[in-house]
């Protein structure tokens, strides 16, 4: 049985695979676990998921791991403990790791290094330093077939910079020895890579912890679900306009509210000034003058009350309408509600649809200048196709009859994030 088998003996492939694969030989290992240990959780702390890890009591481990970025890559190591015994004739500054599997009189033959054939799976050939936390990469083309009972050195300073500077590349001379009739590299020289295992796991968003998705998969929900891409759209708006206004030198204090039925944001200007911000994302089509236009109404009314849907005059101080939807760049413009327009039949109600006209300003400074030339080309901004999931759109461009009675404010533009309920 394969059980009672002595440490050493190889297990033939037709009696064991790993991870059900065709690996040439297997070794049966003991006292090993740690280096097993040390495989997994280096997978864990450089950010990946560990998928599937064959046993512990056999060489090679085969590793089943799943990127940050949703890739999944097969991987089949050999790995070998690095020590700092004292070696007779050697330098005292070396570390050594030794290629031992199997038992000593099947050292004179071939072990060859298993590789897939379909190029999928990758083969590693490593010394582990478990004192220092530190990989050392030999090259799996130059160690194949592994040439068992032999050593393979570094020197201490090698690991050193490793642990420091989290990876090192070393060059080393390789020569002729009792194991091998011409040195293992054609230019007598070999690469080998030492990386330090990360002390801490690179931890995943919140989100994708509880959505058990990557970030790339949510972003795909978000992308190809219109209406949720337009709520996301709106807390980005609100992003960058938090950022926005804490970069002002005009502006002392920012608070962002995250309330039902209230402003995003309470802002406290240098001269002591205290303004409730909303923050809108305009639409992307213009009217027919080639105006902005946002879109500043709740998204549903009370059937009781038909006044509910619209916002009162005094529920906030200042709309900062985002004009990203028209002209591809997150940039807003000011209106004081004090100075828009009223609804027609709810006097203390503001208008659903508001123009961004001259009264509105780049900054939260009621003083600021903005007039002439240089307030149409600002407004205006380049001419750029803003492509959404329900459209795209020309801009700057004039609209059409039916896009203007989309317009009316019965209608709630997809494109526009709506404010509370």
């Amino acid at each position: 049985m394969p059980g009672d088998q002595p440490e050493g003996s190889i297990l033939r492939v037709n009696e064991h695979l790993v991870a059900g694969r065709d690996v040439g030989e297997v070794y049966r290992v003991s006292g090993r676990r740690d280096l097993h240990s040390f495989l997994l959780d280096a997978v864990e702390s450089s950010g990946g998921r560990l998928l599937y890890a064959s046993d512990a009591n056999r060489a090679p481990v085969y590793l089943g791991i799943q990127a940050d970025s949703d890739e999944r890559i097969g991987v089949l190591v050999y790995p070998f403990r690095i020590t700092r015994n004292t070696i007779r004739n050697r330098p005292a500054d070396e570390v050594r790791g030794q290629l031992r599997y199997g038992s000593e009189d099947s050292w004179e033959r071939p072990h060859p290094v298993a590789r897939d054939v379909a190029g999928v799976d990758v083969s590693l050939v490593v010394g582990i330093d478990l004192e220092d936390d530190v990989f050392v990469g030999l090259d799996a083309q130059l160690w194949d077939p592994l040439p068992m009972g032999i050593s393979f050195y570094a020197k201490a300073a090698e690991i050193t910079l490793a642990r420091d500077q989290s990876w090192h590349v070393w060059e080393k001379i390789n020569r002729s020895g009792t194991r091998r009739q011409a040195p293992r590299s054609p230019s007598s020289l070999e690469t080998a890579m030492r990386e330090q295992a990360p002390d801490e796991p690179q931890r995943r968003h919140v989100l994708e912890e509880q959505f058990a998705l990557t970030s790339e998969q949510i972003l795909d929900i978000i992308g190809g679900r219109n209406r949720l891409s337009v709520a996301v759209r709106g807390g980005v708006a609100e992003h960058h306009l938090e950022r926005r206004l804490r970069q002002d030198p005009g502006i002392a204090d920012v608070r962002r509210l995250d309330v039902d039925a209230m402003h995003d944001f309470d802002v406290t200007t240098v001269a002591g000034e205290v303004l409730r911000v909303e923050c809108k994302n305009a639409s992307p089509k213009l009217n027919a003058a080639g105006e902005f236009r946002v879109e500043v109404q709740k998204t549903r009314s009370s059937k009781s009350d038909p006044a509910s849907r619209f916002y009162p005059v005094d529920a906030f101080d200042v709309v900062a309408a985002c004009v990203f939807s028209a002209t591809g760049r997150w940039d807003f413009w000011f209106g004081r509600t004090a100075e828009m327009q009223r609804h027609s039949s709810f006097a203390d109600r503001l208008a659903p649809i508001q123009v961004i006209g001259r009264g509105w300003t780049p900054t939260l400074d009621p003083n600021t200048s903005d007039t002439g030339r240089d307030h149409e080309t600002r407004r205006g901004g380049p001419r750029v196709d803003v492509v959404f999931q329900d459209s795209v759109t020309d801009v700057p461009g004039r609209m059409s009859q039916e896009d203007e009675a989309q317009s009316e404010p019965s209608q709630q533009s997809d494109s526009v994030t709506s404010g509370p309920a």
